[in-house]
């Protein structure tokens, strides 16, 4: 990225400063909750897809305390995080029943 930056500027004929303002380390989700989640979704019969977010999301603060992993729902034309964001009720009612068979399975252990 420096160096795509380092040349357009070059081209462009200006300057910049550049400052970084964090650098968290990534918090990778619990491989057990997870394998929970894909258990869930199969019984459920729900389609799954593992993805990597690049959202500063609530899951990076509590994997210092504890395991967490995180469920998506489809958001329309793929909008989230905005003010446009919108989800369809069916999602959200199988994302929520997702949750709730999967902490049931985490009760069970």
């Amino acid at each position: 990225m420096q160096e795509k930056i380092d040349e357009i500027t070059r081209n462009r004929g200006v300057t910049y400063q550049l400052e970084q303002l964090n650098n968290d380390t990534p918090y990778i989700c619990s491989p057990r909750i997870r394998e929970l989640l894909h258990e869930s979704a199969k019984e459920l019969e729900l389609p799954v897809l593992d993805m990597i977010s690049g959202a500063y999301h609530d899951s990076l603060m509590l994997g210092d305390i504890t395991d967490a992993a995180m469920i998506f729902i489809p958001c329309k034309d793929g909008i989230s995080h905005d003010r446009k964001e919108s989800i369809d009720m069916d999602d959200l009612a199988k994302g929520t029943d997702l949750l709730a068979a999967t902490l049931r399975r985490l009760s069970e252990e």
